[in-house]
């Protein structure tokens, strides 16, 4: 069925009333930006203001001498921690070689086979001293001699711990951590196009 004269043209009419609602709407969504540019500073190099910290030199210094690179990090409070370490560390080698340097001469005494060699811990013996059978000396200086080798490996993984520490914290110095770690809810005004009106919205600022 053929459309009348008039039906064509009001059907021509409403797509032209359409397209033009069309074009419309995005010339109302190409709005000219009237909201003022900031001023684009240059940038600029940040004059230093102190010498640049250096992990090496830090590194250098508690090799040299344990705690140093800690004092050149300024953090005061980690020496006497370190040399405490050390101290309990040492005194613990200290008395691990003691006791197995004498379980190690008794041993050496019960087994070398001459009746008149007698240790302190021979049952022969009339003294205060504990009595040990071989088997004990045996397996107390093997104890003790354990004890004072993982003291020793413990004193040099300090000494590592503690260069390491003073790298880390110089790498770490020019580090501005701020205290104030918060955000804040704002209220914000967003344009729809679509709409032609304004829509509230919510928006989040996080301060670091």
């Amino acid at each position: 069925m053929k459309l009348i004269p008039e039906r064509r043209l009001i059907i021509r009419n409403i797509l032209l009333v359409l397209a033009l609602i069309n074009i419309s709407m995005d010339v109302l969504c190409q709005h000219v930006d009237t909201l003022k540019r900031g001023k684009i500073i240059e940038d600029k190099p940040i004059e230093e203001k102190e010498k640049s910290h250096s992990p090496k030199t830090a590194s250098i210094m508690s090799a040299i001498l344990p705690g140093l690179g800690q004092v050149y990090n300024k953090k005061y409070w980690k020496p006497p921690i370190i040399y405490a370490g050390f101290a309990a560390l040492i005194y613990a080698t200290d008395f691990n070689n003691k006791n197995y340097n004498d379980y190690k001469e008794a041993y050496s005494l019960r087994m070398d086979g001459d009746s008149e060699t007698v240790d302190k811990y021979d049952v022969q013996l009339d003294n205060e001293e504990i009595k040990y059978s071989d088997e004990s000396l045996l397996k107390l200086k093997d104890f003790y001699r354990r004890n004072r080798d993982l003291t020793l490996i413990f004193i040099g993984g300090t000494y590592l711990i503690n260069i390491l520490d003073a790298v880390v914290d110089a790498h770490f110095y020019s580090f501005n951590v701020s205290d104030d770690l918060s955000f804040e809810l704002r209220p914000n005004i967003i344009y729809q196009c679509a709409h032609e009106r304004p829509v509230p919205s919510l928006g989040l600022t996080l301060n670091l």
